[in-house]
C-alpha cells in the first residue's frame, strides 16, 4: 500500500492506496480540494462541513449528469465501473476531509 499525504482547506489528511490508485486518487483530491476552495471563497461564511457537503453534490451531481450522458449512448459496462470507481473515490476523499474516516 501507497499512502499520500495532503492538505484540503487547512486540514491535513493521510491516505492509503495502491499504486494503481495512486494517480486517480491525486486527481481526485486535486478536484475537490479545488471545488471546496471555490466554494469557500464564494463569499459566504460557512464552515468546513458545509462546504464539503457542496463540493461532494457539485462533483457528484456532474459524474452523474456524464454518467447519464454516456448511458444514452450505449457505453459498455466496464465504462460504467470506471466511473463508478471514480465517485467511490471521491466519496472516500470527501469522507476523509469530513472525518468520517480517519488517516
Amino acid at each position: 500500500m501507497d499512502t499520500i499525504d495532503t492538505k484540503i482547506m487547512g486540514r491535513d489528511f493521510r491516505l492509503a492506496c495502491t499504486s494503481e490508485e495512486k494517480p486517480l486518487l491525486l486527481r481526485a483530491i486535486e478536484v475537490v480540494s479545488t471545488r471546496m476552495d471555490e466554494i469557500r471563497r464564494s463569499g459566504k461564511a460557512m464552515g468546513v462541513d458545509r462546504v464539503a457537503m457542496l463540493a461532494a453534490l457539485q462533483i457528484t451531481y456532474e459524474t452523474l449528469s456524464e454518467k447519464n450522458k454516456i448511458e444514452k449512448n450505449g457505453v459498455t459496462n466496464l465504462d460504467n465501473l470506471v466511473l463508478e470507481r471514480k465517485i467511490e473515490i471521491m466519496v472516500s476523499t470527501l469522507d476523509v476531509a469530513l472525518g468520517k474516516v480517519g488517516p
